[in-house]
């Protein structure tokens, strides 16, 4: 069936189709794609609005149900059957099948990264970091907080560590250089915010602990 037969009809209430249309120019695949799914306000509008908010913890409560959304969304397309045949013929795919949200991914874990990673703990349950990691990667904290040392020292969590790098420390070989150039006095006063940090310090300070520098 030529496009010429098409058999639309755009009218104030949406569009009719007859059922035995198969091929479509693109200016009605365009119109079917914005009025069957949204296809602006999905990819484009609410996509913009997202990266816009300000308020970190908005944008991580908002941020897996985006994705989610993006991921669920179907479009009509134009394929070519046989191959280089110049006929078309309608399909319905999954948008992600049709073009790469790679780019957008990017934007969305570039806005992530601005996110405190205590915040980003706090909110994020289980199931959305899962789906988080699967669709746009660890954020550059987390990246960090994998390859420190840090955490290989009994009762060092995210928390923990976080404070630390608030302070300068990194890794071991930094904490041990604190440690020679302040007491243990001091050590109370900058770390109170650790887990257990006193029987830390006197594990440190001691030498009953031997960092790894």
């Amino acid at each position: 069936m030529p496009c010429e037969q098409l058999a639309a009809a755009v009218g104030d209430g949406g569009i009719q189709l007859a059922q035995s249309v198969c091929l479509f120019k693109l200016d009605v695949l365009h119109t079917l794609n914005k009025f069957h799914s949204n296809f602006q306000g999905v990819f484009f509008h609410s996509f913009r609005a997202l990266l816009a908010e300000e308020d970190n913890e908005t944008y991580v409560l908002r941020l897996a149900d985006s994705i989610r959304l993006m991921k669920s969304q179907h479009m009509f397309v134009r394929v070519e059957r046989p191959p280089r045949s110049k006929r078309f013929v309608l399909a319905y795919m999954k948008c992600e099948r049709v073009f790469s949200f790679v780019i957008r991914f990017e934007q969305m874990l570039n806005r992530l990264n601005r996110v405190p990673k205590v915040l980003l703990s706090d909110i994020e349950n289980e199931e959305d970091k899962a789906l988080r990691l699967a669709c746009l990667g660890k954020t550059e904290q987390e990246i960090d907080d994998w390859e420190s040392d840090l955490l290989k020292i009994k009762g060092v969590g995210q928390r923990s560590l976080q404070h630390f790098m608030n302070n300068g420390i990194s890794s071991q070989r930094d904490l041990q250089v604190y440690i020679e150039n302040n007491d243990h006095e001091q050590w109370n006063k900058t770390f109170k915010r650790v887990y257990a940090y006193k029987k830390l310090g006197n594990q440190i300070y001691s030498g009953a602990l031997r960092l790894i520098v």
